[in-house]
């Protein structure tokens, strides 16, 4: 077995393991931004959405890739993109209803704008 199936396969156990103890990502990362889109609602123009968070969290595994590289990074990273591939599948189907509700308040700033 190659490196990267190795990783992947890593990658998948944890996101089991992650998705058991936290419940599905695109509900924990709701509640991540909605927190920051209230603390932060006078500096941002639109509110962020889950999916923005996961892309968020690969950034922040890219910088401290560079700060210090470690294979966990790499896994977090893919486990991070998985996440945002789930998401925008919710958000395809529809099932997500915070998504749904986060798209109406993001559509409310901008009618303020």
């Amino acid at each position: 077995m190659n490196e990267r199936t190795k990783l992947l396969e890593e990658v998948a156990r944890i996101v089991r393991e992650r998705g058991d103890a936290y419940g599905r990502p695109g509900d924990h990362f709701a509640r991540t931004v909605g927190a920051i889109n209230a603390l932060f609602a006078h500096k941002i123009s639109q509110p962020f959405t889950a999916a923005d968070w996961s892309m968020f969290m690969v950034i922040d595994k890219i910088a401290r890739e560079q700060h210090s590289p470690k294979r966990d990074n790499a896994c977090d990273m893919a486990g991070y993109a998985a996440c945002l591939g789930e998401i925008r599948a919710e958000e395809k189907r529809g099932d997500n209803i915070k998504w749904v509700l986060a798209e109406l308040n993001r559509r409310k700033v901008d009618e303020k704008a």
